[in-house]
């Protein structure tokens, strides 16, 4: 069932992006064991699962990534960092990890200029950045991931011009959602979903004229975009659709050895302190029961999120796919306003 997993190797970061789901954590001094990451990596490659997902906070800090990065790519692992590429400037680093069987970085790009950019990390970033992003695609592998929010769709086609021109092999857009804690929810950078539809129809159109190809995971309810750039964006296959929580398709681990079901529920595991007090996880023996039986925290997580945002969805061609959305986006966002109200 698990095709993707995301280790969290620390909530450490030299970014301070307010979109980030770590924002609420306040981004804590806390790394993976290594002998937790081994364990995870072993168990999910012995069920055949091959995408590892190496994110943070800010991965490149943790102090056992090399050693990480070589067991999984030993054990048959695609492994792949999510990054803010500050740390791949440095030649000799970007080399000891593509070496060590990294087979590619994604790297944050936030926006086509230093001011839009750096306003969206918190930090004088955008130099490293790019420098990070010209030194990793001379060395090995690298896309680019742009998170569409408040602060830059003002300028998404000249980011993803800026990502192609430094060397990127693909630029992904992601969509920023409502910042998300126990506490609270607030908009934070998050647009409203007609006001990401609206970005993306805009964008779509100019870097299509200008032959230049990107891939949205698309967040909001397809049925928001216009009818021709939906259609067309399917054709050329631009459009990324679902979620994997609805199917249990990937799974989170955190520092603190929890077990989410997102990345976006730091604060809100599923399975808390996994390993037990004393210290022995025993994944092979119980965290495929865990995820797999339907009647457990996973299952009854999985069967809550199967359910129609809004009446328009029920008869919708594309449900099953879209899904209405990210749920998360419903925890601020009112559906029936935006779905069944939709132009």
């Amino acid at each position: 069932m698990i095709t993707t997993f995301w280790l969290v190797l620390g909530y450490t970061c030299n970014n301070r992006c307010p979109q980030c789901y770590a924002a609420p954590r306040g981004f804590p001094n806390k790394w993976m064991n290594p002998v937790f990451a081994k364990e995870v990596m072993t168990t999910l490659r012995g069920r055949g699962v091959r995408t590892c997902l190496l994110i943070g906070g800010e991965p490149t800090l943790y102090p056992n990534l090399t050693e990480i990065i070589s067991f999984g790519s030993r054990i048959g692992l695609k492994m792949i960092i999510v990054s803010n590429g500050r740390r791949f400037k440095n030649k000799g680093f970007a080399k000891q990890l593509f070496t060590a069987g990294l087979d590619r970085a994604v790297i944050s790009l936030e926006g086509a200029t230093s001011s839009v950019h750096n306003a969206l990390t918190g930090r004088n970033s955008f130099n490293e950045t790019t420098n990070g992003i010209r030194v990793c695609s001379e060395i090995g592998r690298v896309n680019t991931l742009t998170t569409i929010c408040r602060g830059n769709s003002h300028q998404i086609v000249e980011t993803i011009e800026l990502a192609y021109r430094l060397g990127g092999g693909k630029a992904v857009l992601n969509c920023a959602i409502p910042t998300i804690s126990k506490n609270f929810v607030t908009a934070g950078q998050s647009l409203n979903p007609l006001e990401f539809a609206d970005v993306v129809d805009q964008a779509f159109w100019e870097l299509k004229e200008k032959n230049i190809p990107f891939q949205l995971n698309a967040t909001f309810p397809l049925c928001l975009l216009r009818r021709e750039t939906l259609l067309e964006a399917l054709r050329l296959d631009w459009l990324s659709v679902g979620c994997h929580m609805y199917r249990g398709k990937g799974v989170v681990f955190d520092p603190e050895e929890n077990i989410l079901p997102c990345t976006h529920f730091s604060e809100m595991p599923l399975i808390e302190n996994a390993t037990g007090d004393n210290g022995n996880l025993k994944l092979e023996e119980n965290f495929w029961k865990i995820w797999e039986d339907p009647d457990g925290v996973a299952g009854e997580f999985r069967s809550t999120l199967w359910r129609y945002p809004a009446k328009r969805c029920v008869d919708c061609e594309y449900w099953g796919g879209c899904i209405g959305g990210c749920p998360l986006l419903w925890t601020y966002f009112d559906p029936s306003e935006f779905i069944d109200g939709r132009r």
